[in-house]
């Protein structure tokens, strides 16, 4: 059952990064990323903000990490997709995160993670 609570600027913001994440359309995600955050969220609480800002810094490492190579950081790359899906609400019953018609899983991690170990 997915919620009928209206979604948060992060939660919005979360599901374009995700959509174009999942889609491989990484040059919207690069434009996506390059707009300043603070300039639109200046009215947002702290913590909306906050989450923006995670979002956009989570977002550029995804980029990095993907031109490192594949494989050469999958894990946190699925660290990573984990937290922007969490931050984006998405449904872990369905696999769904309700982004855009065109959203599908990305291709790095599994719809459902039961377990994620972070090492520092």
């Amino acid at each position: 059952m997915t919620s009928t609570k209206a979604l948060t600027t992060s939660e919005r913001y979360a599901r374009l990064v995700l959509s174009a994440w999942n889609n491989r359309e990484f040059t919207e995600l690069k434009g996506l990323l390059a707009q300043p955050v603070n300039a639109s969220t200046d009215e947002l609480p702290s913590e909306e903000r906050e989450r923006m800002d995670l979002i956009q810094d989570v977002g550029r490492s995804l980029l990095i990490w993907k031109n490192s190579g594949p494989g050469k950081n999958a894990g946190n790359v699925n660290v990573a997709l984990a937290l922007v899906r969490h931050l984006a609400r998405y449904d872990e019953e369905t696999g769904m995160a309700e982004v855009t018609s065109k959203s599908a899983p990305p291709l790095e991690m599994p719809a459902s993670v039961p377990h994620l170990e972070y090492a520092h």
